[in-house]
């Protein structure tokens, strides 16, 4: 690789590596929620619907986007390394037995969604970090 090649190939490298960045995935909850912290087994059962609440017994609402949003998939790829077909497939057999519903869905736009989240007493969410805003408290951070 020569000089101009090299210098070309920095240079693109340079302004395409932000565009290419993504932030951590992070579970989050309203601010005045009393839970400060969640582990990552208790996110998997609270949103798989095996527990319907808080590991200190306080209701939680697991609430969900819209399956074609890219933090609906970013979130289950990170989560459970699970794909959208494979989460609709389980809700499915779920749904079918009757035995627990799937997370409220959340059709709207993405700050709707985290002010439904801040605003809703027991509501548990996620999001990329880079779109955290204040008013939300981070219960478990995924990384990529």
């Amino acid at each position: 690789m020569n000089m101009k090649t090299s210098a070309a190939a920095l240079a693109l490298l340079l302004i395409l590596g932000p565009l290419g960045a993504r932030a951590d995935m992070v579970v989050v909850t309203g601010a005045r929620s009393t839970i400060e912290t969640l582990a990552r087994e208790d996110v998997v059962n609270i949103f798989m619907g095996r527990y319907r609440s808080f590991p200190n017994g306080q209701p939680a609402l697991p609430m969900e986007r819209a399956s074609d949003t890219p933090e609906y998939r970013r979130f289950y790829q990170s989560l459970l390394n699970k794909r959208p077909e494979e989460i609709h497939a389980y809700w499915a057999r779920l749904r079918f037995s009757g035995r627990t519903e799937p997370p409220r869905l959340f059709p709207g736009s993405r700050e709707a969604y985290l002010r439904e989240i801040a605003e809703t007493p027991g509501a548990i969410g996620y999001t990329d970090r880079q779109d955290l805003p204040r008013d939300m408290r981070v219960l478990l951070t995924l990384p990529e």
